[in-house]
C-alpha cells in the first residue's frame, strides 16, 4: 500500500474542521467500513456525504485544495480494501459511472492520496476529456498527481487543454519538469492557430516553446 495518509489520520484533521454532529457522522461511517467493508454501504456513504457535511475550506496545509466534503469523501475512499489492485479498482472504478460533479471533483483531487497511484494513471487520464470546467480544474490545476504519474501523451494533452480553455498553465504543478519536444510542437501549433484566428493568447505559453 502506497499512501501518505490513512483514513484515521484524516479523521483527526476532520475533527478540527467539522461540527460535532458532522464528525460523528463521518467517523461512524469510516469506522464501520474499516471494521467490515461493504461496497453498497460505501457507495451510499460516499454519495450522501454532501447531505451531512457542510462544504467549507480546509485549514490543513496538506489538504488546502480540498473542502470539508471532499476530504470526508477521501476518508471514505481510504477504507476501500487494497491488498491488491484488482480488488481496489473493483470498488473504485464504478464510482465514476454515477458520480455527480462534486463527487467527480473529490475523486480527481484524491488520486495522489490513494494506493496504487501508478496503476491508476490511465483512469485519471480519462478525466482530461471532461467537458465540465470545474472538474477539469480540479484534476489539472494545483494537483500534484498529473506530473508525477501521467504518461507523456496524457500530460501533454492536459497542458494543451489547459491552454485551450484559457486557464493558467503556471498552475500546473511540476510543469517545468515535464517539458518535452512533442509538447513544444503541440503548443506551437496551437499558438499559430490562435494567432490566425486573432484569439487571446496567454503569455505563459512561451515557456512551452
Amino acid at each position: 500500500m502506497n499512501q501518505k495518509f490513512s483514513c484515521y489520520q484524516i479523521l483527526v484533521i476532520l475533527k478540527t474542521e467539522l461540527s460535532e454532529k458532522e464528525f460523528d457522522w463521518i467517523s461512524s461511517k469510516a469506522i464501520q467500513l474499516n471494521q467490515k467493508f461493504s461496497s453498497s454501504f460505501f457507495y451510499i456513504s460516499f454519495s450522501t456525504c454532501a447531505r451531512f457535511i457542510t462544504k467549507k475550506d480546509i485549514k490543513s496545509i496538506d489538504f488546502e485544495q480540498f473542502n470539508t466534503t471532499e476530504l470526508a469523501r477521501l476518508c471514505l475512499l481510504l477504507t476501500i480494501p487494497n491488498s491488491n489492485f484488482e480488488q481496489f479498482k473493483t470498488v473504485f472504478y464504478p464510482i465514476f459511472e454515477t458520480a455527480d460533479v462534486a463527487e467527480q471533483e473529490a475523486l480527481y483531487l484524491s488520486f495522489d492520496f490513494l494506493p496504487f497511484k501508478k496503476e491508476l494513471a490511465s483512469k485519471f487520464a480519462l478525466g482530461i476529456c471532461t467537458n465540465i470546467g470545474s472538474v477539469f480544474d480540479k484534476l489539472a490545476l494545483n494537483n500534484a498527481y498529473p506530473h508525477k504519474y501521467l504518461l507523456e501523451d496524457a500530460f501533454n494533452q492536459l497542458v494543451i487543454k489547459t491552454i485551450f480553455t484559457d486557464k493558467d498553465i503556471l498552475e500546473i504543478i511540476g510543469l517545468n519538469s515535464r517539458l518535452n519536444l512533442e509538447l513544444s510542437r503541440m503548443a506551437n501549433e496551437l499558438l499559430a492557430e490562435r494567432k490566425a484566428a486573432n484569439r487571446f493568447i496567454r503569455d505563459e505559453i512561451e515557456i512551452l516553446i
